[in-house]
């Protein structure tokens, strides 16, 4: 699944407000659960956070992908954050997180869970696209920054695959 087709108004923000990683993984469960997204979020958090001590999602430059496949999810989800300040989540290079792209899947769709993982990874190599997400000031601007950057690299990506998606 590409990124263009799970990302959505109200699942950004630019002013992620939390410093620490559990923290900011604590206040985006918060969002997705008041958006009736997900329905257990210490069961969610404690997926990711097993996920964080098998390696670090923090994938550098600035980035982080936390993610986890779950019984209890019926559908895909993906909440992009960005953090003005900056977040320790042991990345590979030792930079601070400032884009989090919590990537939440079904344990039925582990194939799309691998393509949307790797779709994300291309978009965050772009490193002028990831300086625009960081200078969105708002939450529509991050929105269609994301939107419209995801169906560019996705256009790009269909073309040299000859049309399958």
């Amino acid at each position: 699944m590409f990124v263009s087709e799970l990302v959505k108004p109200d699942l950004v923000e630019v002013h992620l407000k939390s410093v620490a990683r559990d923290a900011v993984l604590s206040e985006i469960l918060d969002r997705l659960y008041a958006r009736k997204k997900i329905k257990n979020k210490e069961e969610i958090l404690a997926s990711i956070l097993a996920r964080e001590k098998i390696g670090s999602t923090g994938i550098g430059k600035g980035v982080a992908v936390p993610h986890a496949r779950l019984e209890s999810l019926e559908e895909m989800v993906l909440f992009v954050g960005i953090s003005q300040t900056g977040i320790d989540f042991s990345a590979l290079d030792g930079e601070p997180v400032h884009i989090i792209m919590l990537l939440l899947t079904p344990t039925s769709e582990m194939g799309a869970s691998l393509k949307t993982l790797a779709h994300i990874a291309r978009m965050v190599n772009d490193k002028l696209f990831k300086e625009q997400l960081r200078q969105a000031s708002t939450n529509d601007e991050l929105f269609t920054l994301l939107k419209q950057g995801s169906l560019d690299k996705e256009q790009m990506l269909l073309m040299r695959e000859g049309g399958k998606k």
